[in-house]
């Protein structure tokens, strides 16, 4: 069985309800891209490396991040879901 991936579009909506719904895609789309991550198609590796990248930013954006980060932990575990 193969790695289970997530799109972008998956990873935002985790941020969402502390950013917004623009300003999430926004910042899961530039830090991907920062990180050289092109596909929309993310392990969860990936999915957890943008939003480490993501949670060293002051604020609320790296509060959201470090949520984030947990959350999608606990639903996607190590990507086996």
């Amino acid at each position: 069985m193969s790695p289970k991936s997530y799109r972008r579009a998956e990873v935002a909506a985790v941020l969402v309800p502390a950013l917004g719904e623009p300003a999430s895609k926004k910042l899961i789309e530039e830090t991907a891209k920062h990180l050289g991550l092109e596909r929309d198609d993310l392990s969860f590796e990936e999915v957890m490396a943008i939003l480490e990248h993501i949670a060293s930013a002051p604020g609320i954006v790296g509060i959201a991040a470090r949520f984030s980060k947990t959350r999608v932990i606990l639903m996607w575990g190590s990507g086996r879901s």
